[in-house]
């Protein structure tokens, strides 16, 4: 809708655009900026951070994915993408998730963002994971970032 948050999904008005130095994406359409993507790492254990199951290992299984962010739907996509077949439920961006929350959330792996994880993690079941993500930026970007940060300095 154009708004800015929480009407809408803009973190910003659309005009501050018009004074920044660079414009970087998130997903592949980046207009005239620069695309980033989100990585993901091993399945991390919310009762027990100290394990991680590499993703491939819940290939073949049946996966719920719980979402409370932006676009829940990006982070369904991603593990579909890495092969996992995944039931997703989409909560509210920010929903403070309450022990009530899982009572509703089927048995066996539930995968989550970390984000969420944040919020689960003092009530989680044995088998509740978040997906770490790492940013993977556009060597273009990157260098022009560090271009315009090194004129920044020798003014």
């Amino acid at each position: 809708n154009g708004r800015c948050l929480p009407a809408g999904p803009l973190r910003e008005p659309r005009g501050r655009l018009t004074r920044v130095d660079l414009v970087l994406t998130n997903g592949d359409d980046a207009g005239d900026g620069y695309r980033m993507r989100l990585v993901p790492g091993a399945a991390v254990k919310l009762r027990d951070p100290k394990v991680s199951s590499p993703i491939a290992g819940f290939i073949g299984r049946r996966v719920f994915a719980v979402a409370a962010i932006g676009n829940p739907e990006r982070f369904f996509a991603m593990l579909r993408g890495l092969g996992l077949k995944v039931e997703g439920r989409a909560y509210p961006d920010h929903y403070p998730f309450a022990p009530s929350d899982l009572a509703d959330w089927p048995a066996g792996p539930v995968l989550m963002t970390e984000k969420d994880a944040v919020k689960c993690a003092p009530f989680a079941g044995e088998d509740h994971w978040f997906l770490p993500v790492e940013a993977e930026l556009d060597a273009a970007f990157v260098e022009a970032f560090f271009r315009k940060l090194e004129a920044q300095t020798h003014v």
